[in-house]
């Protein structure tokens, strides 16, 4: 019984403690090499990672960090190759209730970062 009470205890705890955990906030706009605009929205849970694919030959990885301290991380990776490759790395250290509003335009000669997301994407590509 006392086992059961302890386990429970120990359910009801992690169940509390995980309510009370931040939720970092993404907002991100890609337009493609082809002039296509993607946006991506996504909540995360203090402690958590997450892939999310853009389009066929993009992705993000997010990261929230667990401590509340450390930077939130926000990699644009090109996975057309036989290796993915990071095209952008962001890191942003401010707290969870600040939302993370990122915008990156894709080129020929590289990746475009706008930070915070501007409301037209002014980025224009050289080709």
């Amino acid at each position: 019984m006392i086992r059961r009470s302890i386990g429970l205890l120990a359910i009801i705890c992690a169940v509390a403690a995980a309510a009370d955990a931040p939720t970092y906030n993404f907002d991100l706009t890609v337009r493609t090499i082809d002039g296509q605009l993607q946006h991506v929205v996504e909540a995360l849970p203090a402690g958590t990672y997450k892939e999310v694919d853009v389009s066929p030959t993009l992705k993000f990885d997010l990261v929230a960090p667990a401590d509340g301290k450390s930077p939130t991380i926000v990699r644009l990776i090109d996975t057309s190759g036989a290796e993915p490759k990071v095209l952008h790395t962001a890191q942003r250290g401010d707290s969870a209730d600040v939302p993370r509003l990122s915008a990156y335009t894709i080129c020929k000669e590289g990746v475009h970062f706008q930070s915070p997301t501007p409301e037209v994407l002014t980025t224009k590509c050289r080709d």
